[in-house]
């Protein structure tokens, strides 16, 4: 009588509560009084609610007690047990063969009763989805998805009495391809997402998606499909979920990039965002921060923050997907700016050179560094893999203007720009400077609607942005041109010396003196100077 009369008066508690919390509190209720079966019944019944209701140290702690005191045989429950406290996929009778791909796992394992079978090896996989994720090797976690998808039917069948597991799992799916660095198949992912028929307790999933989307569309798609987002954003009432932290910093990120701020206000907002407020979103944080900060003309000042977070363990696997790739890419692109081709190359070689981002950026290295038919063949190969992302596209016509000036077709270059002006949406400074300085001031010329690239603040960097023609520099000598194409070469510099008859204090002299020239800094920047001048 005593447990009933609790029992009742926690409902009447819950009745006052928000969904999400109303949720929570009857799973602690029947756990506090012990009522054990109706607690199991209540996280098999909302689980996704329960995780995103309570700290999931909580819940796992809960969960531990459940499964010890009352064993549930074949149940849910005990699948979400194994999955929070086996390290990787959990082998039962040995039906996860190291050797086997989830596929295989599923096939072998389909007919199996519930808590033996198929449930249990893809409550895993989606759990070991989630570490790898978390751990940074998010192209890893995305094959893992790719994997689990064609089993989704069986998935829906086993757990779809879970209130919000489709959605759950599709925003999942969502965020992986994001951090993979595959944002055609994340758009998809979120914009399935937000056909789904959501709970009220919920509703922070599609916000996530929402806002996911809004993060994609705000750094390399369109700007103006990202304030539409963000206001269906906003209209999306908090649940009191841990996450919605997370989801208030990316509301923060998509205003600063989309509101039509000064670029001053709009880093302002940024830096009113505490990094451990940013969980996942740290790749996103600096990619939007780098975009303000060319904005203002500072983009050197993003090199402490890329430094401090490239000693945290968690920013995952160097070169791995978008995660793994947004610090080097950065690294690479103010290179670019400097004029620096020699360190741009060797900051590109640490991304992910599969994904789409890399592979533009690494057509604006190549016309960076005089090899306009090589940019311009990366550029076009891409049109498909850049079509509905419009600032990604921008920067991808950016090669090929180039590319197309370089080689002298003028016009080709006029109808490149053309094309990129017809793309709708607001053109930022750190957009108009992926066009090299040459493509710029013939845009500014021949086309009359061409945006000009305003003067930075004072204080500011200025930024001339990189060169597709040799600026003719300092005239060379005879002898200098023979010690150049001597470097270009692969002899020693004792080599070098003797073949030139000096000595070898004598030959540093002299590389001291060219490089000066030339404006570079080391023997690799030198010969790409000596490309540069077409002088090979």
């Amino acid at each position: 009588m005593l447990a009933s009369r609790r029992d009742s008066d926690a409902n009447n508690d819950c009745e006052t509560l928000p969904p999400l919390g109303a949720i929570v509190a009857r799973i602690d209720s029947a756990y506090e009084i012990g009522d054990y079966e109706q607690a199991i019944r209540l996280i098999e019944q909302d689980f996704i609610a329960a995780w995103f209701g309570m700290m999931p140290m909580r819940l796992a702690e809960i969960v531990q007690v459940l499964v010890r005191h009352n064993p549930p045989k074949g149940r849910f429950i005990e699948t979400i047990h194994d999955s929070f406290f086996a390290g990787n996929l959990a082998d039962t009778d040995g039906m996860l063969d190291s050797g086997k791909t989830l596929n295989d796992r599923v096939s072998q394992v389909a007919q199996r009763p519930a808590n033996g079978g198929f449930p249990a090896v893809t409550a895993h996989a989606l759990v070991n989805l989630l570490k790898l994720r978390m751990a940074g090797r998010p192209v890893e976690a995305l094959r893992l998805a790719q994997e689990i998808e064609p089993h989704e039917n069986l998935l829906q069948q086993a757990f779809g009495s879970v209130a919000g597991w489709g959605l759950f799992v599709t925003v999942q799916q969502g965020i992986t391809a994001m951090y993979a660095g595959n944002f055609p198949l994340a758009l998809q992912k979120f914009e399935q997402a937000r056909t789904y028929f959501v709970p009220e307790p919920l509703a922070f999933l599609r916000r996530d998606a929402t806002l996911k989307a809004a993060l994609i569309e705000a750094l390399y798609g369109d700007t103006e499909r990202a304030k539409q987002l963000l206001e269906e954003a906003e209209l999306v009432p908090h649940c009191g979920s841990w996450v919605e932290v997370e989801l208030d910093s990316a509301t923060k990120i998509v205003r600063a990039l989309t509101g039509g701020l000064a670029a001053d206000q709009a880093l302002e907002m940024l830096e009113t965002i505490p990094g451990n407020e940013l969980g996942e979103l740290w790749p996103v944080y600096l990619d939007a921060l780098r975009r303000v900060l060319v904005d203002l003309g500072k983009p050197a000042e993003i090199a402490p923050r890329l430094a401090a977070y490239e000693q945290l363990q968690s920013v995952g696997s160097a070169g791995e997907g978008y995660t793994g790739s947004t610090i080097p890419l950065i690294r690479t692109l103010n290179a670019v700016l400097r004029g620096d081709v020699v360190e741009a190359r060797e900051k590109l070689a640490d991304a992910d050179q599969s994904i789409v981002l890399t592979q533009v950026v690494s057509a604006l290295v190549e016309l960076a560094s005089a090899r306009p038919r090589e940019a311009l063949s990366k550029a076009l190969s891409l049109r498909d893999q850049t079509r509905g992302l419009r600032l990604l596209n921008l920067w991808r016509l950016a090669a090929t203007a180039g590319g197309h000036l370089a080689l002298g077709s003028e016009e080709d270059c006029r109808e490149t720009l053309e094309f990129a002006l017809r793309q709708s949406g607001r053109v930022r400074p750190s957009d108009l400077m992926v066009f090299s300085a040459e493509v710029r001031s013939f845009a500014e010329n021949k086309l009359p609607d061409w945006p000009k690239l305003e003067q930075p603040a004072d204080g500011a960097d200025i930024l001339q942005g990189y060169r597709i023609f040799p600026d003719g520099g300092s005239t060379l000598t005879e002898r200098e041109l023979e010690l150049l194409r001597s470097l270009a070469g692969d002899r020693t510099r004792e080599e070098i010396a003797a073949s030139m008859f000096i000595s070898i204090n004598t030959l540093k002299a002299h590389q001291r003196s060219l490089y000066r020239k030339l404006k570079v800094k080391s023997r690799a920047g030198a010969v790409l100077e000596l490309e540069r001048r077409g002088l090979h």
